[in-house]
């Protein structure tokens, strides 16, 4: 089925915003993005609108519409929630998880390993994602994934910044690993704390790191 317009044009800015296009705190002008992407106001109202909903935008009286910024506190509480909500997707996956799903996950470490080699943190950032995406495909839940990735696309930018703190990456790929071979053991429980464990880290990096990381 056909894109709306709508939903083009609330994609091409999601991505601006989640890719660094479009920065924390930026005016999104509904006259420049109109003309940007060559719809009517109207349209770029309604995409802002759906942004404002999943928190990547914020829409007040007399300023209009900005990129939002993302607080400590708000990651922070994102991260809570996404330990809980990862562990249990993880946790399904191992009592479903298929010969295919192995694959693509094992796929994903080579290509986390390479990247870490050759120093390519986008790349690494980028498959990272993938690997969590392939879990929660393996979960077989549908609610699980929907509500990880509107969590998470608050936090892609902060993520990728994290890889640059010396010895991060080396530590991350040890924990996929760790999540990996739980999954393929089919161990629910391990692979349960395997991916708390991760998440946890991740936060407690974010909290420590925040100057650097943030946005």
């Amino acid at each position: 089925m056909r894109k709306s317009r709508v939903d083009e044009v609330y994609e091409k800015i999601r991505q601006g915003i989640l890719d660094g296009s479009y920065l924390p705190s930026q005016h999104l002008v509904e006259t420049h993005l109109a003309e940007t992407y060559g719809v009517g106001r109207h349209i770029v109202r309604l995409a802002l609108e759906r942004l404002s909903a999943e928190g990547l935008v914020t829409i007040g009286p007399n300023r209009g519409a900005m990129v939002a910024q993302l607080t400590l506190e708000d990651a922070l509480d994102i991260l809570l929630v996404r330990e809980v909500l990862e562990g249990a997707a993880a946790r399904l996956a191992a009592e479903r998880v298929t010969a295919q799903d192995l694959k693509v996950l094992e796929g994903c470490l080579a290509t986390m390993r390479e990247a870490i080699d050759k120093g390519e943190l986008d790349r690494y950032s980028q498959t990272n994602a993938q690997f969590h995406a392939a879990i929660y495909n393996a979960s077989g839940s549908k609610k699980i994934p929907k509500l990880l990735n509107l969590l998470g696309a608050r936090m892609v930018r902060s993520q990728f910044r994290s890889m640059l703190i010396p010895g991060r990456a080396e530590a991350s790929y040890g924990e996929h690993r760790a999540i990996f071979e739980a999954l393929q053991a089919r161990d629910p429980e391990r692979a349960e704390q395997a991916m708390r464990r991760h998440i946890a880290t991740l936060r407690e990096t974010i909290r420590t790191s925040w100057d650097l990381v943030r946005n």
